[in-house]
């Protein structure tokens, strides 16, 4: 299993939002403090200050453990003197409790200790990471920075909904000074994997960490019907296309009901992107998969025009997208050459407002005047999935164009912009037969295709990139990943790659000099070494030991 399976709730301490999932909390004198967390820009709770209850309470449906199996994760900071209390149910039953140094459980009835005494972290100004796994049978086991430290046998199982983190319900026993890296599963995670979560998220040699979300790897699609995220104000929104795959290619997430009809799209491959607003469950669905075009009859009309949707006339307006191109010019150095990723509009002067593919390696405007825009990109459109943003100002008639988060270039249009509705706004199709057989269709892939009846600022184009993108490059494997490489590297060595959903992982052995390439995350358990700088083929270099 992926660490992402049945993941509940995640907080990463920078905020009351749960990441994963709809679990929100309300900090009871309690604040995210920015830059107290376990690396450099992160944060964490901060239970310092205030007053009696110093909590997080989960509001409205309490983050549920019904089935008696989970596994609480989290880092803290300042163990507090006497009982403390890591998460409680409502009654102040409790999985994660410290009583008289005793580290166990309060299911219900007295507090069961596991056998570990915390004087030892007790008052550290250093982070500890702490884990509590327990199955319906009532079966605890307990883990400090990545170690199984003791266990308990057949208590009462907790099968309660967390209610508060970081305190008991009504009372001044907070569990620690700061916490952060907060996370809930549904299911008994395996020593392996807790020993994963701990070790990744150790500094590097920059100073930087592995939040828990560079381990979950699934994107954040945008909040349908105008739901509220930490990244991104949706309160604008007025066309959502999450475009996850072909059987809902033309749904409107956006709760403005313009949900339009698809031609010839099918489901590709795309970004493992995470969505509550599709929630079937709790944690939400995940999605691997997108709508692509074939460049010949693929489409979508949104069955809607522009002035009807806010954004026609000289009105300001938002449009972005993420993209996976196949091509980015099927007529090659044609002067009219394009392939249209979307337009609205109509074929005079100042009325149409389509974006094109252009040659070479550009994106164009077209409003069919001689105010045409066209913006070189800095890296080659079709090596992978890349995120375009385009945010237009009716006041200063501005232009801003944004890729991969980034502010690419800003143009003002010589005089207003003037929409017009006569046509549909249409994904991966123009509206009209001009210029004649030179524009095509898209081909490739789309997600994420939304559109804002206001300029979202650069700061929201880069918290929606941030949200969404990829996770850095894996280092390259130089075997098959269907082959075992145990007999490459010499014995007792396996590879780690969590992210492919394998349940290996590297292994201690005794120290041996060796040249590895892995993909996804290398992990050692601690006093083990890798001694030989590794070359992969791509030409990066690195060593490393812990």
């Amino acid at each position: 299993m992926a660490l992402w399976d049945d993941l509940v709730a995640y907080y990463n301490g920078a905020s009351k939002y749960d990441s994963w999932g709809r679990y929100e909390v309300n900090l009871n004198h309690v604040t995210a403090a920015a830059g107290t967390g376990l690396g450099p820009g992160l944060s964490s709770w901060d239970y310092t200050a205030g007053t009696i209850e110093k909590a997080a309470v989960v509001q409205d449906v309490n983050i549920p453990c019904d089935s008696g199996n989970l596994t609480i994760s989290m880092w803290f900071k300042g163990l507090a003197s006497g009982n403390g209390s890591g998460v409680t149910a409502a009654d102040n039953r409790s999985p994660l409790r410290i009583a008289s140094d005793e580290l166990g459980t309060k299911p219900g009835g007295g507090f069961v200790s596991c056998g570990y005494d915390v004087s030892d972290i007790r008052g550290l100004s250093t982070w500890t990471h702490i884990a509590v796994t327990c199955t319906g049978a009532g079966d605890y086991e307990y883990y400090i920075n990545g170690d199984n430290v003791g266990s308990i046998s057949s208590a009462a199982a907790f099968d309660d909904h967390i209610a508060r983190i970081g305190n008991l319900n009504g009372s001044d026993d907070e569990f620690a000074d700061y916490i952060t890296e907060v996370a809930v599963w549904s299911r008994v995670l395996t020593s392996d994997e807790i020993e994963v979560i701990y070790l990744n998220s150790q500094p590097r040699l920059d100073g930087s960490v592995a939040e828990l979300s560079l381990l979950i790897k699934p994107r954040q699609m945008m909040p349908g019907d105008k739901g509220e995220a930490a990244w991104i104000n949706m309160s604008g929104n007025v066309l959502l296309y999450h475009l996850s795959d072909a059987s809902v290619s033309a749904v409107d997430s956006s709760g403005e009901g313009h949900t339009g009809t698809s031609n010839s799209i099918t489901t590709g491959s795309g970004l493992m992107m995470h969505s509550s607003s599709f929630a079937t469950s709790s944690a939400g669905s995940i999605y691997e998969s997108a709508s692509s075009f074939d460049g010949a009859a693929s489409y979508i009309d949104t069955g809607v025009d522009a002035v009807t949707l806010g954004v026609g006339g000289n009105n300001s307006r938002t449009i972005l997208f993420w993209a996976e191109a196949s091509t980015w010019d099927l007529n090659g150095a044609s002067g009219d050459a394009g392939e249209v990723i979307f337009t609205m509009g109509a074929d005079a002067e100042y009325e149409d407002f389509t974006l094109l593919s252009w040659y070479p390696n550009k994106l164009k405007i077209n409003t069919f005047s001689d105010d045409d825009y066209e913006v070189i990109l800095p890296t080659s459109p079709t090596n992978g999935w890349n995120h375009y943003a385009l945010t237009y100002n009716s006041s200063t008639r501005r232009m801003k164009t944004f890729y991969n988060g980034n502010l690419l270039d800003t143009y003002r249009f010589a005089q207003d912009l003037d929409t017009s509705p006569t046509n549909d706004i249409k994904i991966g199709e123009k509206n009209y037969t001009l210029p004649g057989g030179l524009w095509n269709n898209w081909t490739g892939s789309m997600l994420e295709f939304a559109v804002f009846a206001d300029p979202l600022s650069s700061v929201d184009i880069k918290s929606i990139y941030d949200a969404q993108k990829p996770p850095p490059l894996p280092l390259p494997c130089i075997l098959p990943e269907s082959e075992n490489a145990g007999s490459r590297i010499g014995p007792g060595f396996v590879i780690n790659n969590y992210l492919n959903s394998s349940n290996q992982r590297l292994r201690r052995a005794p120290q041996v000099p060796f040249v590895l390439g892995v993909k996804g995350p290398l992990s050692l358990r601690r006093n083990s070494r890798i001694s030989t700088p590794a070359i992969y083929p791509t030409g990066s270099f690195c060593t490393g030991s812990s």
